[in-house]
């Protein structure tokens, strides 16, 4: 997962930046639940994270456009946590924490990572981020793809838990 970067704010109050709002947030079995009655009971969607041709690996709860997170109320106990004047030490371990204690996006004693996941996935069946994602972090200098890269893709998300996903894909490659 990614690094931590703190926001400008050093009072400890969210600044609403987003900087913290990843794509693979580690959540429990319950905190799921609790999202999701909320996101049914309130008609939450997911915020669009492909834009004029971008991609923005935010969360899909994280409303860029008026910065604020659209689940606040029922937010994951990492986000609630999170504090951007702490230590990014202390962040640091917080965040292994969560995603020990996670079942979504949670990542061993071995530091092997197992149930990847996205909100879009977990909530809206909507698998594009998570593969954009995958695909960007496995693509050659010039964003492609081959055979072997998508293999390794396959490989991965198998191993993380999403071998539903791997079996609903099919590539196409170009005949050179």
């Amino acid at each position: 997962m990614n690094k931590l970067e703190p926001c400008t704010d050093c009072c400890g109050n969210c600044s609403r930046c987003g900087n913290c709002c990843t794509i693979a947030i580690p959540i429990t079995k319950n905190e799921e639940s609790t999202i999701r009655e909320y996101i049914q009971k309130n008609n939450i969607k997911p915020v669009n994270l492909f834009e004029n041709g971008n991609f923005y690996a935010y969360c899909c709860f994280y409303d860029r456009k008026n910065h604020k997170c659209n689940i606040y109320d029922v937010r994951p106990s990492i986000c609630r946590s999170f504090k951007c004047n702490r230590n990014m030490n202390d962040l640091e371990k917080e965040k292994v924490k969560n995603h020990k204690r996670a079942y979504w996006n949670h990542i061993d004693e071995n530091n092997e990572i197992k149930n990847i996941t996205t909100f879009d996935l977990l909530f809206y069946d909507d698998p594009r981020p998570l593969l954009t994602l995958m695909f960007r972090m496995n693509a050659d200098e010039n964003d492609n793809i081959d055979e072997k890269r998508y293999k390794t893709v396959l490989e991965q998300l198998e191993k993380w838990g999403q071998s539903e996903l791997v079996k609903s894909i099919r590539p196409v490659f170009e005949k050179k």
